[in-house]
């Protein structure tokens, strides 16, 4: 009994001075104890930072025991957290409450700060330690328009703004990413330049900047006197390879159907006639596009650009292509040799920055050979308008028959387009994939069709998203009340955050809606019915400023093609 005695009494023992060990070293190692044993004012606390378009406001738990106590707070700001050299603080204040506010007058926007704060010596005790922020900045506003790629040349990039007065200049900035890693750090190249903006510039918002290097990033901001108000970035293109620059006057159908595989072929503004031939590509891949990249200055009347046999393939960029005078039928039309009875494996097929308007039936015909004799890997439209498409038994995208992976469509405009959209009911590729993105649809479906698509029982993937879609049937037409065919258990639709309104089945007497058939492969969410007053007539497309359409989109954005934002 007694050795129990003793074993508690030592046991307590030893944990009482355990005990004063660590009060002890807590006092010693105390940030708010000085070496002398002198006690320091109290670190103040946790910093906390509201951030908003033109400042930051901080504020921190105050220095305890300072109740009826005028004590001063110095704050500093720097780029560096450990805050290692002090000729880097950027801005330095002293206030006697718990907080403080730094302005786009002081601090540049979207740059990412820190701050430390400490209490000043009082009477007898010394300064208190300093306490440290987490990063933050201020957020700025954004009155620098989307710069598209449209706008983007090799060396010049024209960039758009919300007019607004006062704006002086561009600061550019030259940087390097890995574009393999979406999380990789811009690392900055150089010296940041500025650009002036004349008074004409700035009147009508539009500024092009010229003498930039190719394939090169640049960081871009508006400046209104010494604050940003707007910022973006975008990367130069790659200057073009020419092997013919051609003016209105060249023979364009001989020289494009005698280039051979890999050519680039410019073209000088100005209207190309081609006599009612056709272009014919054959077995060779090549590009035609406008010097200026600009399809309101350059103009081909066509009739078709046929491509031919395995190997062929095209990049149209930068056009208008009018199919009036020349009777097209067709945008591209793919054949074979032996009465479309050869195999072929074509390359791809890219249209780009392009207005292509009244064709007769289709925009792409690719169910001239027998049933999975031709194959592409992929085929896409993108930053372009098509208009005017005749209502006819063919879709505007007519694939059957083709073994294609994917098909992408992207911030592009489509009205007046034939009659259905997408045509695929042949099961002859391995689940092929269909993109519609960022896309504004406008008056389709005539003949009683599923209007946007038709693959039947195929096995098909299909992903329509921040688009807007509107005016079912065209005038005097109709539709079946699904807006898509898909049977196949084993297909998937989706349709995210987009825009549907005045879709119908065409019934003058007892109109029923169009809508996205119920099934399990079918998916959507994120559907808005905001009726923008389009009509078959409508041409211009611009979302109103104040439309919620204008943060709609999968990335807070807006939705429908991107020329329309602004």
């Amino acid at each position: 009994m007694r050795t129990n005695i003793i074993h508690k009494i030592k046991l307590s023992n030893l944990l009482v001075l355990f005990t004063l060990i660590a009060l002890t070293w807590a006092c010693e190692s105390d940030d708010d104890f000085s070496a002398e044993g002198e006690t320091r004012m109290f670190t103040p606390g946790e910093i906390s930072v509201q951030s908003y378009e033109d400042r930051a406001e901080l504020t921190w738990d105050a220095s305890l025991f300072t109740s009826g106590i005028q004590e001063i707070y110095t704050a500093q700001v720097a780029e560096d957290s450990l805050f290692t050299t002090p000729s880097e603080i950027v801005v330095e204040k002293q206030t006697d409450t718990s907080g403080v506010i730094f302005t786009d007058q002081e601090l540049e926007v979207r740059q990412q700060y820190y701050v430390r704060v400490k209490v000043a010596a009082l009477a007898d005790r010394p300064e208190s330690k300093w306490s440290v922020s987490r990063g933050f900045s201020i957020r700025g506003v954004q009155k620098l328009y989307p710069v598209l790629s449209p706008s983007i040349l090799a060396t010049s990039v024209k960039v758009n703004w919300e007019i607004t007065a006062g704006v002086t200049e561009f600061k550019l900035q030259e940087y390097t990413q890995d574009e393999t890693d979406p999380t990789a750090e811009k690392v900055l190249v150089g010296d940041p330049f500025s650009i002036e903006i004349s008074d004409d510039e700035a009147q009508n918002g539009s500024k092009v900047i010229e003498n930039l290097d190719p394939d090169t990033k640049y960081n871009i901001d508006l400046y209104k006197g010494p604050v940003s108000i707007g910022y973006r970035s975008f990367k130069t293109k790659e200057e073009s390879d020419y092997a013919a620059i051609l003016t209105p006057a060249d023979d364009i159908v001989t020289i494009v159907n005698n280039s051979q595989d890999g050519d680039v072929i410019g073209l000088e503004p100005g209207v190309y006639e081609t006599g009612g031939s056709s272009f014919f590509i054959d077995g060779k891949t090549i590009v035609i596009e406008s010097i200026s990249n600009d399809p309101n200055d350059t103009k081909i009347n066509f009739k078709e650009f046929t491509l031919n046999n395995s190997g062929a393939g095209i990049t149209l960029r930068g056009l208008e292509l009018d199919g009036t005078d020349a009777g097209a039928l067709y945008l591209i039309n793919l054949t074979s040799g032996n009465g479309n009875g050869d195999t072929a494996a074509f390359t791809d097929v890219f249209i780009d920055n392009c207005k292509i308007h009244d064709v007769a039936t289709s925009a792409f015909r690719a169910n001239r050979g027998s049933d999975g004799a031709y194959s592409m890997n992929t085929f896409n439209i993108d930053y372009s308008t098509f208009y005017d498409f005749a209502p006819g038994n063919y879709a505007f995208l007519h694939a059957e028959e083709l073994v294609v992976n994917e098909v992408n469509l992207s911030n592009s405009t489509f009205y007046r387009t034939g009659d259905l959209f997408i045509r695929y009911r042949k099961e002859v590729s391995a689940s092929p994939v269909f993109n519609i993105n960022y896309c504004t649809i406008n008056s389709i479906g005539f003949a009683d069709n599923y209007t946007l698509l038709d693959v039947n029982d195929v096995q098909f993937s299909f992903n329509f998203k921040n688009n807007i879609l509107a005016n079912i049937p065209r005038p005097g037409g109709t539709a079946r009340e699904d807006l898509i065919r898909m049977s196949n258990a084993t297909s998937s639709a989706s349709f995210t955050f987009n825009n549907f309104f005045n879709l119908t089945n065409g019934d003058v007497d007892d109109p029923q809606p169009v809508t996205i058939p119920e099934q399990s492969f079918i998916t959507q969410e994120n559907i808005f019915n905001v009726d923008l007053g389009w009509d078959d007539s409508t041409t211009d497309f611009t979302l109103p400023s104040d439309s919620e359409l204008q943060n709609a989109s999968s990335t807070g954005g807006a939705i429908g093609d991107p020329k329309w934002w602004f």
